[in-house]
């Protein structure tokens, strides 16, 4: 997606390592906005919401 202005907005991915899943812009592994530790039950489902509910939003 792109703004009015011209910039590019990067959807947000879950990347899965070993021990967590990270929330993060576009294909950038470093650009994370949140990281959910996989002892945690609930980590994977919570990573993939947070993303699909930002993408949609930016979709619209």
């Amino acid at each position: 997606m792109v703004t009015m202005d011209g910039k590019k907005i990067d959807k947000l991915n879950v990347v899965e390592s070993e021990w967590e899943y990270s929330v993060v812009y576009g294909d950038s592994e470093e650009d994370w906005v949140a990281k959910f530790n996989k002892a945690w039950a609930d980590a994977k489902e919570w990573a993939h919401h947070m993303a699909d509910v930002y993408n949609d939003r930016i979709s619209d």
